[in-house]
């Protein structure tokens, strides 16, 4: 904030941040700061609760779900936007209003099956297509 008067300005901020401090998820702020969220706990607990997978492709396998939730994260950013703002006096319809969320869950679904394709390949429980063997 900006202002002629220093001391109002300041005033006003305190005031604004006091304010928003009543709103804030104290619990979900704290474990941010330290750059956690539910996705990271998530992941740990991937180490502890698969004890069917021995410890390195525990590790494995939970470095690749770190890839693919960095993969859609940035798959989200890029295709599902924040905001849908229209400039324009005729109304949407009901398929472009759902367009954002649409994709968000293909890509989601999209992920689930890679992360479960991955395990099943981890776990021996699947295995590669010939072609794809040579690679790999």
């Amino acid at each position: 904030m900006q202002g002629v008067q220093e001391a109002w300005v300041r005033g006003k901020a305190e005031a604004l941040a006091s304010q928003l401090k009543l709103n804030e998820k104290t619990l979900a702020t704290t474990y941010r700061r330290f750059g956690l969220n539910i996705n990271a706990l998530l992941a740990f607990a991937v180490l502890v609760l698969l004890p069917e997978l021995p410890l390195l492709k525990r590790f494995s396998f939970l470095a690749f779900m770190v890839l693919v939730g960095w993969a859609l994260a940035r798959l989200h950013a890029f295709f599902v936007p924040n905001a849908a703002i229209r400039l324009s006096s005729r109304q949407p319809s009901p398929l472009q209003r759902a367009k954002p969320e649409i994709i968000s869950w293909v890509l989601s679904v999209g992920a689930a099956i890679v992360a479960a394709i991955a395990y099943g390949l981890l776990k021996g429980e699947l295995s590669l297509p010939s072609w794809l063997s040579t690679f790999f």
